[in-house]
């Protein structure tokens, strides 16, 4: 199994190219779930974005499905990165190790620096990922529609 069907670039791509709406809003829309995808509100981000493409009246659907960016293969590395990310910003030296249940439960008691530095590097790297994601799919939209 080829990597691009494993993590579902083939629907994604199809169902993209399928929105029928301003390539720059689909683009916007999709930008931004790329962003709120790197957000730890697991379970809230299609939400989120969904939410916040309505109220800036960029594409939903595009904004639904770039959320989807982080998915159970790529959510490890990921959140790992901005959680890397954001330590490294805030000074915070929090002890994320899954050796024994005293320390996996030690994540808990730390858990407002925790989310603190995931949300720091996740804006970061959602950031980072948004723009070329923006420049990207709205080429990719312009050139579906030629």
């Amino acid at each position: 199994m080829n990597m691009k069907k494993l993590l579902g670039w083939e629907k994604l791509q199809q169902r993209l190219r399928h929105i029928d709406d301003d390539p720059e809003k689909v683009a916007r829309g999709f930008a931004l779930g790329i962003f709120i995808g790197m957000t730890p509100f697991i379970g809230l981000q299609v939400f989120i974005a969904v939410g916040l493409a309505s109220w800036l009246r960029w594409n939903r659907l595009a904004a639904g499905i770039g959320v989807f960016n982080t998915n159970p293969i790529t959510a490890p590395f990921l959140f790992g990165l901005a959680f890397v990310i954001g330590q490294q910003l805030t000074g915070v030296h929090a002890v994320v190790s899954f050796d024994s249940p005293a320390q996996f439960l030690a994540l808990f008691s730390d858990g407002y620096n925790v989310l603190l530095a995931l949300i720091l590097g996740g804006t970061i790297l959602g950031t980072a990922m948004a723009l070329p994601a923006y420049y990207l799919s709205l080429a990719a939209m312009r050139r579906w529609r030629a």
